[in-house]
C-alpha cells in the first residue's frame, strides 16, 4: 500500500501532539474513493463535511481547497484507483 500524507496541503508524516485531534479527537473525517481517476460522490462527502464542521463550529475550508489537496495527493500517488481520507480538526 502506498500512502501519501498531506498536512495543511504540504507533504508530511508528523502531526503535533498539541493538535486538538490528537488531544481530544476534536474534528471530523471523510473517507472517499477515486476510481479510474474520478473522485466518487464528492458533493455528498463535502455536504457531510460542511454539516459536521458547522455543528462543531470549526472554520470553513472551501471545496476548492479540499479538491486541490485531494488532487495533489492523488497525483503524487500515481495510482488509477485510491482511497482518500481527509480530516478536519479545530
Amino acid at each position: 500500500m502506498k500512502s501519501i500524507v498531506l498536512i495543511n496541503g504540504k507533504r508530511s508524516s508528523r502531526l503535533s501532539v498539541f493538535d486538538r485531534s490528537t488531544q481530544f479527537g476534536d474534528g471530523l473525517f471523510e473517507t472517499m474513493v477515486i476510481r479510474q481517476g474520478h473522485l466518487e460522490f464528492w458533493q455528498a462527502h463535502f455536504a457531510r463535511l460542511e454539516r459536521g464542521r458547522m455543528r462543531l463550529k470549526i472554520a470553513k475550508v472551501s471545496a476548492r481547497d479540499w479538491l486541490a489537496d485531494i488532487t495533489k495527493a492523488y497525483q503524487l500517488s500515481k495510482l488509477d484507483n485510491a482511497v482518500v481520507k481527509i480530516m478536519l480538526t479545530r
